[in-house]
């Protein structure tokens, strides 16, 4: 109860707005290739479904001709969760690394604070014309209010996309997540971290630079989410 709600977060879909192996950051004037989870592009996005609202605002750059970079902070949950990542990508071979942070202001719906930090590195292999795998691990920690320590997690993803149509794809994205140590609650118990969940994304560009998808995400303790989201590229 007082891990799975940040972790489930903490983890899911971070690579949905990371450099690709192309040679410029994306912006309003080109067609953004959406069904890419790892272009880079500035964005605006706002999404609703079974957690809440959220709202997200990310800014790309361009470093130099081999590495491309991105901010990005979402708020969650009706704005009780934050989300600031930070993503470098070299362009040349398609590897790269992102910092994925998230504070819960509402962890467990008691009104208590979380934390998690995961550092992942990825790399991206098309599969012909139509489809890209992208693996992806990660380390890093998490704590709670209700803890008296910090765990030290690993976590590992896979990613697979495929595109219909120039306009309509999907991702498939099983994912795990394992503590290294367990969380020493206050009430004098522990708690281990062994997460699997499943996500599934359908997306639809149109306007060359506007994007509508629908997330549906379950995990293992038969919970279910389903968000309906907009972006717009810039």
């Amino acid at each position: 109860m007082y891990i799975k709600n940040t972790l489930a977060i903490s983890i899911g879909l971070v690579l949905s707005t990371m450099v690709s192996a192309e040679n410029s950051v994306k912006d309003s004037e080109d067609t953004i290739n959406f069904a890419d989870p790892t272009v880079i592009y500035s964005s605006f996005e706002a999404a609703y479904g079974t957690e809440g609202a959220t709202l997200g605002f990310g800014l790309a750059s361009q470093i130099n001709e081999e590495w491309g970079g991105l901010a990005k902070y979402e708020g969650k949950k009706n704005l009780n969760l934050h989300r600031i990542r930070a993503a470098a990508t070299n362009t040349e071979i398609g590897s790269g690394i992102l910092l994925d942070y998230i504070w819960d202001t509402d962890f467990a719906g008691a009104g208590a604070d979380s934390h998690s930090l995961v550092v992942n590195g990825l790399q991206v292999l098309p599969l012909g014309e139509n489809a890209l795998f992208v693996p992806m691990v990660g380390v890093g920690f998490t704590t709670n209010d209700f803890a008296e320590n910090e765990a030290a997690i690993g976590m590992v993803q896979a990613m697979l996309v495929y595109n219909f149509t120039p306009e309509v794809w999907a991702n498939f994205i099983p994912q795990y997540t394992y503590s290294f140590n367990d969380l020493k609650l206050k009430n004098g118990d522990t708690q281990s971290i062994r997460r699997y969940e499943f996500e599934t994304v359908v997306g639809y560009r149109f306007d060359n630079n506007q994007n509508v998808r629908l997330l549906y995400k379950y995990n293992e303790d038969r919970e279910h989410e389903a968000t309906l989201s907009y972006t717009y590229a810039f």
